[in-house]
């Protein structure tokens, strides 16, 4: 479930969302959008995220912040993600645009899948791995390949097999294709209509991320990480 906070969700999702006036516990919630007053709101609301440490560590946060330029790179260049990242010029009266909530849910379905696969890694996952484990599922739910994830992780793509070897994620390569088809999935189940879909899953074309979905089904890939704790997938 997702959280907004001093704001008024669209018709498609009315059923999708709990608004609050102030911020909620974090770890309560899969996302939350929060609107930001002023800066002191800002500050908070990051302040939270960082005081919660692992708990919020698997929330996706996105927030909608007064037209300050300046302002918006300050909390681009913090290490803690934000998206989407909105000025109060993009909303509808309170109401958040569609697409940046279908951002949300994505990113959402992306920490569901981290939070899955952190559980096969062999020992406990420092923050380090975590982070390499959510950019890698990341890319993988944008539809980029194992050379883009690697350089975007400052590693060789010899190396990041190597790592997904020795933490017991299996092949890189099957890990980001599954990402991408269990994230479009979740997504499609939340009631994200499928062109959007295959717009935030990096298809050319809507026709090509049916296809890709009906292939998964016939392989049976792209629900959850196989119990032996490698990146072998089953169907759901």
């Amino acid at each position: 479930m997702m959280a907004l906070v001093r704001l008024t969700p669209p018709p498609t999702y009315r059923d999708r969302v709990i608004c609050f006036s102030g911020v909620p516990r974090l770890a309560g919630f899969a996302g939350v959008l929060v609107r930001c007053r002023d800066v002191r709101d800002v500050n908070d609301i990051l302040g939270r995220i960082e005081a919660s440490g692992s708990a919020a560590a698997h929330v996706a946060v996105g927030l909608v912040i007064p037209k300050d330029y300046d302002l918006a790179r300050a909390v681009a260049s913090r290490a803690i993600p934000i998206e989407p990242l909105l000025f109060t010029d993009d909303l509808h009266g309170d109401r958040p645009p569609t697409a940046a909530l279908d951002v949300l849910s994505r990113r959402t379905a992306v920490q569901r899948l981290c939070r899955e696969a952190e559980q096969r890694l062999v020992v406990r996952p420092s923050p380090e791995q975590s982070d390499i484990v959510v950019r890698l599922i990341e890319a993988g739910a944008r539809g980029h390949g194992i050379r883009f994830a690697a350089r975007k992780l400052g590693m060789s793509p010899a190396t990041l097999r190597r790592w997904c070897s020795r933490w017991g994620l299996g092949s890189p390569g099957r890990l980001l294709t599954t990402s991408r088809i269990y994230v479009a999935r979740r997504l499609l189940e939340s009631g994200v209509h499928l062109a959007r879909v295959a717009e935030l899953g990096g298809w050319t074309s809507v026709r090509a991320c049916r296809m890709a979905l009906r292939r998964a089904r016939d392989k049976q890939i792209g629900h959850s990480l196989a119990a032996d704790g490698t990146a072998v997938w089953s169907g759901s």
